[in-house]
């Protein structure tokens, strides 16, 4: 909430700043972006001198992040390939093109607004902040010069950050301006979606997975226990692993609802989406879990309908998603072998290192860490590591290149 409060302070603030005096003066530029829900203005329609300066046009483009010590947030600016950032004494950063100073970025708003006139301004709204730009003009008659200012405003948690770029209005092509001003994204550095997804809920002592022969084939169960005990966590796990197994089947067994029902179980992870049908019968699992309050989590295995998993998701506020299959999948799109996971069989069945995945998964979803002590009986850190690399340590968090971060020393105010 206090995310959401400062955004609408932010955006408030620059949609009353801006004031549209000449819709065609406006219309007539050729250097602006026309984009719906992007605000524009236009304060000074008598100087239009700018549009006829000739433009540098970039053949390619770069993406660097900025940010400020200490903050996991980053905004992620697009600029020309051509254009080199050099860091000052002052804790600004020069911008230069062939040797030559064209601009300068700097972690707060500019010092220099009142020296400057604004002949157009925009503003654009991009996840948790806002990119505004301006042109603007300094001295007058054959002594002008004329700039663009940009300011990424974004927040972090629960502070207010800036980032000011400023550059010679003959570096601004048409396609740089798009990129400097519609390409801006904010970014988590360091971050996982399902980190700790869980930890709300009371620590559990029974865990229960439900599922078919991927649950077996996985090895998800005894991988799970032994993560778990090697990491002093003191649960207790069963899986269950029944041939063609999918939601229905469970739905369908009394006994299995009555232990549900009367709270056996402190958390059931649940697998076999396939079809709509899934939707259905999973209500009869979500009834009997909400009479002893147990949490259901969905838990989609490998082979398993994401379509039908996300209708479950929808309809189903009380339970909770957690992704196995989306993060099998993640892997092997960051170049993991699907072999590695996957047995080469009919069904492609989830080997044991897919098993161990999912494990890491429930791990860190329940406790908000990742596990500090390695596997040694079940499978091998080792052997996993070899190929998964320090998923151990990171899981599916997501690490921006440290190269291409700079930090500014001060947090804007």
């Amino acid at each position: 909430m206090k995310r959401f409060a400062m955004i609408v302070v932010v955006l408030c603030l620059l949609l009353c700043s801006c004031t549209v005096e000449n819709q065609t003066d406006r219309e007539s530029n050729t250097d602006a972006i026309e984009t719906t829900g992007v605000d524009q203005s236009v304060n000074d329609g008598k100087d239009l001198a700018y549009k006829e300066i000739e433009r540098v046009h970039a053949s390619h483009y770069d993406k660097a992040y900025y940010g400020f010590q200490r903050d996991k947030t980053l905004i992620r600016i697009s600029y020309p390939s051509e254009w080199l950032f050099t860091k000052n004494d002052t804790g600004t950063l020069s911008v230069f093109r062939e040797n030559r100073i064209i601009g300068e970025l700097r972690g707060d708003y500019a010092s220099d607004t009142d020296q400057w006139t604004s002949l157009a301004s925009q503003n654009n709204v991009i996840d948790s902040g806002t990119v505004s730009m301006r042109i603007e003009r300094k001295g007058e008659a054959s002594s002008a010069r004329y700039r663009y200012r940009f300011v990424y405003e974004y927040v972090s948690g629960s502070e207010l950050r800036a980032v000011t770029l400023t550059v010679d209005c003959a570096e601004v092509s048409e396609m740089t301006e798009l990129k400097l001003f519609m390409d801006a994204q904010v970014v988590e550095n360091g971050t996982s979606e399902t980190l700790g997804m869980l930890n709300h809920l009371p620590e559990p002592s029974k865990i229960l997975i439900l599922g078919n022969s991927f649950v077996g084939s996985s090895n998800i169960g005894a991988v799970l226990s032994e993560l778990l005990e090697v990491n002093q966590k003191n649960c207790e796990v069963t899986a269950i692993s029944r041939g063609m197994a999918n939601v229905a089947t469970y739905a369908n067994d009394a006994d299995m609802v009555s232990r549900l029902a009367s709270g056996q179980y402190d958390v059931l992870f649940l697998c076999g989406f396939y079809s709509s049908g899934a939707v259905d019968s999973l209500s009869v699992l979500v009834n009997a879990c909400e009479k002893s309050g147990t949490p259901l989590v969905i838990f989609p295995a490998h082979n398993e309908s994401l379509s039908a998993v996300s209708s479950a998701c929808s309809k189903y506020k009380s339970v909770y998603c957690l992704n196995w299959k989306a993060e099998l999948d993640r892997l092997i799109s960051t170049g993991v072998s699907r072999w590695d996971l996957c047995v080469d069989d009919m069904y492609d069945h989830s080997k044991p290192l897919a098993g161990y995945v999912g494990s890491h998964l429930i791990y860190r979803a329940l406790y908000g860490e990742s596990p500090e002590q390695g596997m040694r009986f079940v499978l091998s850190q080792a052997a996993i590591d070899a190929i998964l690399g320090n998923y151990h340590q990171r899981g599916d968090s997501k690490f921006v290149d440290a190269d291409k971060i700079t930090y500014f020393r001060q947090s804007t105010k």
